[in-house]
């Protein structure tokens, strides 16, 4: 009855978009508080069961013996084990508020994501392969170790330029700024007609 229940409201709309599995929860209310870290798992566990496409909840019980650390590297063990295993890491985040005792790898679900993953911000088939990545066996449990390609390297970041208006005007001339140091010039289709400007500077 209650995954009935559940069914019906991802139908209705509530939630952004059909979710597939826990991971993709996990990432819908990651920003949302929980007095323990594990509830931020344990606490969508109903959810992802009721979806018909998910793997995961299956194989996670509520264990509490476990503490977040153990619980969040097995998370992250068991997204990496199945297809699309890569796609755990659009949720890791270099902050200093995420453990020091997690391997880099596995993403912090007690801390909200603090940058938003290249993947939202681009066309993701021209980020990821649609071939099955290869993860190859580790020296330890806690090393992720992924065969690959290297294709080009970041030479510099910048702020995401999204909403039209004064701010985007500057996060624009900062990357005119960046583009002259790493010697690159910006886009020459950029649509500045979609850019009203908050003051006068015809005078």
């Amino acid at each position: 009855m209650r995954n009935s229940y559940l069914k019906q409201l991802f139908q209705t709309g509530a939630f952004p978009q059909l979710r597939t599995d826990l991971l993709e929860l996990a990432e819908l209310f990651r920003s949302y508080c929980a007095t323990d870290p594990r509830d931020k798992i344990y606490g969508i566990l109903g959810l992802s069961s009721a979806l018909e496409t998910d793997r995961l909840s299956s194989q996670i019980d509520a264990d509490y013996d476990l503490d977040s650390n153990e619980l969040f590297l097995r998370i992250a063990r068991l997204v990496t084990s199945g297809p699309d295993g890569l796609r755990l890491l659009r949720n890791v985040d270099n902050s200093s508020e995420q453990s020091s005792n997690l391997p880099s790898w596995v993403p912090d679900w007690s801390t909200p994501l603090k940058t938003r993953p290249l993947e939202e911000l681009c066309r993701p088939d021209i980020l990821f392969s649609s071939q099955r990545p290869i993860i190859m066996n580790p020296p330890s449990p806690d090393i992720l170790k992924i065969a690959g390609k290297r294709i080009d390297t970041v030479a510099a970041v910048s702020e995401v330029l999204e909403d039209p208006g004064q701010r985007g005007l500057e996060i624009w001339g900062s990357w005119i700024v960046l583009g002259s140091k790493f010697g690159f010039t910006p886009p020459t289709h950029f649509n500045w007609g979609s850019f009203a400007l908050s003051q006068d500077y015809s005078g």
